[in-house]
């Protein structure tokens, strides 16, 4: 059964000492606590990570449109499978707008400074939130978090593109259209939105299908 999901929540703190290759953000929605495992470097020397951090462009955020308004909370594409992302078919971002990220760095500034710069201004507005497209992991109710030590231990991972993978790896059985992941950092009270979209050089973004079915 798929775990894929959209949380809409509010950051309340990060944890960016974490000995794997992640950022952690602690959020809460509908008197629930999550932790979001964002990739900010890969685990493997070979595989980089491209992504990009902008502004949506119209397009994008006529398709956002629909997740502003709803309460925050957890939301299951088991129950709501029309809420999804696809890098493939919908008007996200172009694949020249991926910059490659080597060790965590492009440019000399890391991945996570960016992240982290984002979650602090996050956390600094009141009225900011977060909407993550992942996968569920728990709720654990005998298991804290990990990072966070909350009970029950839950979040969202898969925070990237899901599907794409070379032909024969194993990373193409796991394969998901319309299950790709990303991060929206809103900002209600000036009207920005950053979103965050990454993968890994083993995937590539193809040239865009007939989006006549792109509704997200």
């Amino acid at each position: 059964m798929s775990k894929y999901c959209l949380l809409k929540s509010y950051a309340i703190e990060y944890n960016d000492h974490s000995d794997d290759n992640h950022f952690y953000i602690h959020t809460v929605a509908d008197d629930q606590d999550y932790s979001l495992a964002v990739n900010v470097r890969s685990s493997k020397p070979v595989t980089n990570m491209r992504y990009c951090l902008k502004e949506p462009a119209d397009a994008a955020i006529a398709m956002l449109a629909r997740y502003m308004e709803i309460p925050d909370g957890l939301y299951k594409k088991t129950d709501h499978p029309d809420y999804y992302l696809d890098y493939t078919i919908q008007p996200l971002f172009d694949d020249a707008e991926l910059t490659e990220c080597v060790d965590g760095y492009t440019d000399m500034i890391s991945l996570e400074d960016r992240i982290r710069a984002l979650t602090g201004e996050s956390m600094a507005s009141p009225s900011a939130f977060i909407l993550a497209f992942g996968n569920l992991w728990g709720p654990k109710p005998h298991e804290e978090d990990y990072t966070f030590h909350f009970l029950p231990g839950q979040g969202i991972h898969d925070i990237h593109m899901n599907q794409n993978s070379p032909k024969g790896s194993r990373w193409a059985e796991k394969d998901r259209p319309c299950e790709d992941g990303a991060l929206y950092f809103v900002f209600p009270d000036t009207g920005k939105i950053v979103a965050f979209y990454s993968t890994f050089n083993r995937k590539s973004k193809p040239k865009k299908k007939n989006n006549s079915s792109s509704k997200p």
